[in-house]
């Protein structure tokens, strides 16, 4: 728009000029005007096939972070094509928004520095929404120019203490629930069995030995891991568009199966409806 509106009122100067200078028969206001009847004439041929060649290019100091934490980014606009430009940015969306406006010369970059705290969520980013114009003002070029990346950012977690049950049904791998199964290891004691061949010596029970003359050995109840699933309720009506219960909702069951994994256990997580918004 811009560009179309400088074009017009250099055509319509033009006109001036040259209507003024046949008229008043002055041959000095015609060739004055011969400047403007060349930028325009060069204006209209560049402008039809004025296509910047602009490169993005998106460094972060971190793609994996926790809400709250600090995020650094540097975007960097090179100009690839054979003719300056100038170019004016708006922001790097849905990450940053911003807007910096500069002249690139052929083959110049512009690098544009951010630091922000994002919110709890999953950042598809595009790539930054430029807008170019030619050298000469008639023409102009505006659109995204890609640079794909993603950025997660985690809810912010509590130290909350792993809770204490005793499931059905266990894995056989260590963990921190309490077992219906005995085994050789543990702390609480389950029962005994008869001594087998290869059975450490250390584990027998010596009091059983004394009062029934039979090898037995200790068995325990054993840590092991459980398959969990955490369900999180994200129905806006449960939560009557109260957006800081649902975000303390959030932390808190990532708070607990941080705290179940850190256990040895298998953790899954349910989300139940759309969010709130």
């Amino acid at each position: 728009m811009v560009g179309k509106k400088k074009f017009v009122l250099e055509f319509v100067l033009l006109i001036l000029l040259l209507a003024a200078g046949l008229v008043l028969a002055w041959p000095e206001l015609l060739l004055f005007s011969l400047p403007f009847a060349s930028r325009l004439l060069l204006g209209t041929i560049f402008s039809r096939s004025f296509r910047p060649k602009i490169r993005a290019e998106r460094t972060l100091s971190s793609l994996r972070l926790v809400e709250g934490e600090s995020l650094a980014g540097k975007l960097t606009l090179k100009n690839q094509g054979d003719h300056r430009v100038f170019i004016s940015a708006v922001g790097d969306p849905p990450l940053v928004h911003f807007s910096v406006a500069a002249v690139l010369k052929e083959g110049e970059e512009f690098p544009i520095d951010y630091e922000v705290r994002p919110r709890r969520g999953l950042y598809r980013l595009s790539g930054p929404y430029v807008r170019a114009v030619d050298p000469l003002g008639f023409a102009a070029w505006e659109g995204t120019i890609h640079c794909q990346g993603e950025i997660w950012v985690y809810p912010r977690t509590e130290g909350v203490p792993a809770p204490l049950f005793s499931p059905r049904i266990t894995l056989a791998t260590p963990g921190g629930a309490k077992s219906r199964c005995a085994g050789l290891s543990g702390t609480n004691f389950y029962g005994t069995r008869p001594f087998l061949l290869g059975d450490d010596p250390r584990r027998l029970n010596w009091k059983a030995l004394a009062r029934r003359e039979e090898l037995v050995i200790n068995l325990y109840e054993e840590p092991r891991a459980a398959v969990i699933t955490v369900i999180l309720d994200a129905r806006a009506e449960a939560y009557a568009g109260q957006e800081e219960l649902f975000e303390a909702g959030v932390r808190a069951a990532g708070s607990l199966c941080r705290a179940l994994l850190a256990d040895g256990h298998r953790v899954g997580l349910l989300v139940v409806g759309g969010g709130v918004e």
